[in-house]
């Protein structure tokens, strides 16, 4: 029989692990809980509360090994009596225990992809103040989650898993138990077709990739019914953009573009501009932030679908709300083209 590895043992090498994991602040806080919560309690120190939450569990623990003892005293001798008995109960147990491994070693796997993710995008944000509580990842949201995540087998649904367990760390709600049902669910040709558009998005909206402009509506459709988008009966819906006069200023639309924003500066004899565009739902627009955003091309297709009716300027954005005032490029077809 191989020797009981030490529980203080374990605490520590994983703690040790889990301090070099190369986040900051509020993130890494984040990540370790949930780790914690995914794989194992195993920082029993982090605070009082979880201190007292592994007492009680420990206590329920004793509780069911003291009545496995007294019934595995009865259940003995059946098993020595009834060898057949013994060869199902055995196969039974030994084949809990290794699915019971197989949903660790995914939900591991899962994890890793999810430090990955965060080291390679760390932002600013993810520094905490001195003093700060940083918001915690809803543990009902982590149940759901570890139940999809135990089932990722293949590297490219743990890679996804990875990434909306890195959205939800770095910005709890980011992703609903809508969305994780509609990621587990979702057919692997649907999910082609969403990757293949929703790279062109901005502000809610996605636009097409024009080969899927001249197909039928079935993809489509087969996105609405996945519950990606809403309204793809109609085709793709005519998305304005209205002039309301201000009191003074320049009359201009702001539309922003990942984190970049272009200015449509609007003629004084101009109101409002159109252009097809299909409606993300709230759980689509939280999924196509996994997919790959093609700033350029999504550039391109604006410029296209209203620079011959307005002037557009490109600008960066500062936080949230600001952008640059100085104008990162003046676009036109020629400054949008493909090889750019």
């Amino acid at each position: 029989m191989a020797e009981e590895s030490d529980p203080i043992d374990r605490e520590t090498r994983v703690s040790v692990d889990v301090e070099e994991t190369g986040l900051q602040g509020a993130t890494n806080l984040r990540f370790v809980a949930s780790i914690d919560f995914l794989v194992g309690r195993w920082f029993h120190g982090l605070a009082a509360k979880a201190d007292r939450r592994a007492r009680t569990e420990q206590a329920k623990t004793d509780v069911q090994v003291a009545l496995i003892k007294a019934a595995g005293k009865i259940a003995e001798e059946q098993l020595v009596s009834d060898p057949e008995l013994m060869r199902i109960v055995l196969g039974e147990q030994l084949s809990r225990l290794d699915d019971a491994d197989r949903k660790l070693e995914n939900k591991e796997a899962v994890v890793l992809e999810a430090l990955e993710a965060l080291k390679s995008d760390s932002l600013e944000s993810d520094k905490q103040s001195e003093g700060e509580q940083p918001e915690a990842v809803d543990e009902d949201w982590l149940n759901y989650f570890g139940s999809y995540a135990e089932k990722a087998t293949s590297e490219s649904m743990r890679a996804i898993w990875g990434r909306v367990l890195a959205g939800e760390v770095r910005r709890p709600g980011t992703f609903s138990l809508t969305s994780l049902r509609i990621v587990s669910e979702i057919r692997q040709d649907v999910a082609k077709v969403f990757h293949q558009i929703a790279q062109r998005r901005f502000q809610g909206y996605f636009l097409a990739k024009d080969s899927l402009k001249k197909q039928d509506l079935r993809p489509l459709l087969e996105l609405e019914n996945a519950g990606l988008v809403k309204g793809a009966a109609g085709g793709f819906q005519a998305l304005s953009f209205k002039m309301e006069p201000p009191a003074t200023g320049p009359r201009v639309v702001q539309i922003v573009v990942g984190d970049q924003i272009i200015l449509v500066h609007f003629p004084s004899d101009l109101e409002d501009i159109q252009i097809p565009a299909l409606v993300l739902t709230e759980a689509g627009a939280e999924i196509a932030s996994l997919m790959p955003f093609d700033r350029a091309a999504t550039i391109e297709y604006l410029v296209t679908a209203i620079g011959s009716k307005a002037p557009m300027t490109l600008h960066q954005m500062i936080g949230d709300t600001k952008f640059s005032v100085t104008p990162i490029a003046v676009l036109t077809a020629s400054t949008t083209g493909k090889d750019s």
